[in-house]
């Protein structure tokens, strides 16, 4: 198939669908929705209650006394706490915790034990920037 039969059988389909488009918007479908609002006037509200549900019991006394408001009280101020710590490294930001790869928080055992296995597999270059992110946890705890 050569692209100029190609391009005149697209058309031809392109075309098709163009035609069928059109025709189904004008005459077929249904048109949109009419309100009844006139029904709406003559039927009971949902929320208003009906006569045979309304109870035949008296209101209390009680009822018509209101409860003293309460004093406003101020709520605890809470601090938030960063977990994580932020480091400078060859110009860029980085978080130490997430550079050696432990949950941000977590305790200096768990950091030096990371810390010396990362070590054990690293290049030399990737030792200095393992080290720089130990340097920083250790000097926030």
């Amino acid at each position: 198939m050569n692209s100029q039969l190609f391009f005149i059988l697209n058309l031809v389909v392109g075309g098709l669908f163009l035609v069928w488009f059109l025709s189904a918007r004008k005459g077929g479908g249904r048109g949109p929705t009419q309100l009844r609002l006139k029904d709406q006037a003559q039927r009971e509200p949902r929320g208003t209650p009906s006569a045979s549900t309304t109870s035949t019991t008296p209101v209390k006394a009680d009822s018509d006394k209101r409860t003293p408001a309460l004093e406003p009280v101020e709520p605890e101020k809470r601090t938030e706490k960063s977990l994580n710590v932020l480091f400078l490294y060859n110009g860029h930001d980085w978080d130490a915790y997430a550079v050696l790869g432990v949950p941000a928080g977590a305790s200096l055992p768990l950091v030096t034990e990371k810390y010396q296995e990362l070590l054990r597999n690293a290049d030399e270059g990737q030792t200095e920037f393992y080290g720089a992110a130990y340097k920083a946890i250790l000097k926030k705890t």
